[in-house]
This record gives structure tokens, sequence and C-alpha cells, in this order.
């Protein structure tokens, strides 16, 4: 099923079709999202700004609040995962709303981890850095830390186990 997270109404009937199918929602990964705007801070547009806000923060809200009620009925519980980003605690350069929106979401999967702590719902933030596409060899954090070249085929198979693991 396609769905725009960044409608309420798509993401918590993303969860529905998600139990109609299986009978229960066990894990989740939040990983929506992309870079909207580059530039300076003093130079992004409003707009600009809220659009990289939905993507990266908001379609992650509205993803936990369909996703934990339906979770907190499981009698298994359930493991939420959000992708945030390495940007999100050192800040990027030429990439402001993408780095603050990912520090919410760390700042967002702390509270809800708490929430839902002794409630038998885990929920965890994926903080990594670039994984090798191509629209990133360019990207400013990686003109910015002189990155090496990363990412494969073998590292996305690595970090899917993973993502696994704590789903």
């Amino acid at each position: 099923m396609a769905a725009d997270v960044m409608v309420e109404a798509e993401a918590a009937s993303l969860v529905r079709t998600a139990i109609t199918e299986f009978g229960r929602l066990d894990g989740a990964f939040n990983n929506a999202g992309s870079v909207y705007v580059t530039g300076p801070v003093h130079e992004i547009d409003g707009e600009a700004w809220r659009e990289d806000l939905g993507q990266n923060l908001t379609s992650v809200f509205y993803c936990m609040k369909a996703e934990i009620p339906a979770m907190l009925e499981s009698p298994t519980g359930g493991s939420i995962v959000n992708n945030a980003s390495t940007g999100a605690v050192t800040g990027i350069s030429g990439m402001s709303s993408y780095a603050a929106a990912k520090h919410g979401v760390i700042g967002l999967t702390r509270s809800a981890a708490l929430e839902c702590a002794t409630q038998g719902l885990r929920v965890n933030a994926l903080v990594i850095g670039n994984v090798g596409r191509p629209t990133l060899e360019e990207s400013p954090m990686r003109r910015q830390r002189h990155l090496p070249r990363r990412g494969s085929v073998p590292q996305y198979k690595v970090l899917s186990r993973y993502i696994v693991i704590y789903c």
C-alpha cells in the first residue's frame, strides 16, 4: 500500500491495513523522509522549512500516533524504530531544517520510549550517517566532513538485519 505519511489519515490507514492483513502490529520502522531544501539558515524559505519538518518529523509523529495504540492493544507489545541521523546530533552545514527535524525525531523517540516503557513497547532511534545512495554522493554533509564514499548492497543487508533485531 502506498501512502503519504505526511497526511495523518494516510499514516493511520497504513496501520489499519497492517492489522487487517496480519492480525496485529508487532514492529514498525519509520523511515520516510528526504532533504527538501539546502542552504544557509538565513536563506531558507519558511515554506521549505515546514516541508522538511513535515517529511522528516511530522510524518514520524503521525505514524507513531497510529502505531502506539495498535501495539499497546497487542498482548506481545511491540517495537518502533525511528530513523534519525548523525546530523541530528552534529549539525549539517547547509541542511539545518533536515538536522533540526531529525533532532526532533530523537526527542520524540525519547519521550515516547519513556511513556511506553512500562507497557511492553520499545521505542528506539536509529542514528546513522549516509548509507551510500547516488543522490548523497555530493551532499553537503559528505562535502563538509570529507566523508569517504559509503554504502553498498552488503551494507544495506547489515543495516536491514540491525533494524529487524530492534523490531
